[in-house]
């Protein structure tokens, strides 16, 4: 009869190991994919605000009413904006974009 010892063997602690490896990567990068997504979605509603901001501001007679290009927004050069306008379909219509 043969006696067993206790404990793993070296090919189960490699497996073990690899196993944690693996998953500790696949979380960390899952991890990494969300920090992009969040920040990438505060950006996008940053975006989306100021050019709400912006259109309030032309249409209040603020801002001109003329094509501008590549302006820098006074509270944060980093954040430019455009405006092109277009004749729409109707007289006194304007296409804004």
């Amino acid at each position: 009869m043969t006696r067993r010892h206790a404990g793993f063997t070296l090919l189960e602690v490699i497996v073990s190991l690899t196993i944690f490896v693996g998953a500790f990567a696949a979380l960390s990068q899952l991890f990494s994919l969300g920090s992009q997504a969040a920040v990438r979605s505060a950006l996008e509603t940053q975006a989306a605000i100021r050019a709400e901001a912006k259109m309030a501001e032309i249409l209040a007679g603020v801002e001109s009413f003329e094509a501008t290009s590549e302006m820098a927004f006074e509270d944060d050069p980093l954040w430019s904006w455009s405006l092109e306008v277009n004749p729409g379909p109707h007289a006194d219509v304007f296409e804004l974009g």
